[in-house]
């Protein structure tokens, strides 16, 4: 129709599963949505990354910067991004491109209260039910190896480390690969 709805509306119209008694919500990301985006990675980035990255690195965040690469993910049709929304209001985001025959996972990040909850494992059977055939093979994805969490969740996910580069003189570049089947 053209219309532009709010995301608090949207939110309601993809509900599909309920967690800590809310509606949890997978909200293809529009145009306008770029700076809710960055705010969550503004807030998330403390807890997933305080101790790995330096503190200027989090403390210094540049909002502007961060909301162009954001906008040019939202605009750029070989990536897929989802905003997370729970009882309406947004918790995380989920971020992936289609490269050739796979898909690679750039980002998937919830706040803290709503981890372990059960969001990730659904994040990961809503790529398998929006892409089931269309992409069978490997998808890769690269973690920062001092994220420990992440590195777990990936692993119960049945994620393979195919290569390690850690020791880094900074150790924000440090990487792990993992392979993982959908």
């Amino acid at each position: 129709s053209g219309k532009v709805l709010p995301l608090f509306e949207r939110c309601y119209l993809y509900s599909e599963r309920e967690v800590l008694g809310m509606q949890i919500a997978w909200i293809p990301a529009q145009e306008q949505d770029a700076a809710c985006m960055t705010a969550l990675r503004k807030e998330i980035r403390p807890t997933a990354y305080r101790g790995i990255y330096p503190d200027e690195a989090i403390e210094h965040f540049d909002f502007s910067t961060h909301q162009k690469r954001d906008l040019a993910k939202i605009r750029d049709k070989s990536y897929s991004v989802f905003l997370i929304c729970a009882g309406g209001a947004p918790i995380g985001y989920l971020l992936f491109q289609r490269q050739a025959a796979a898909l690679r996972l750039h980002s998937s990040y919830v706040l803290r209260e709503y981890q372990h909850q059960g969001i990730g494992k659904q994040a990961f059977a809503m790529l398998r039910s929006y892409h089931s055939g269309t992409f069978a093979g490997p998808h890769r994805l690269v973690l920062q190896p001092h994220n420990e969490n992440a590195l777990r969740f990936y692993r119960r996910m049945g994620g393979t480390i195919i290569h390690v580069d850690t020791g880094n003189a900074n150790p924000q570049e440090d990487q792990v690969k993992f392979v993982l089947f959908l």
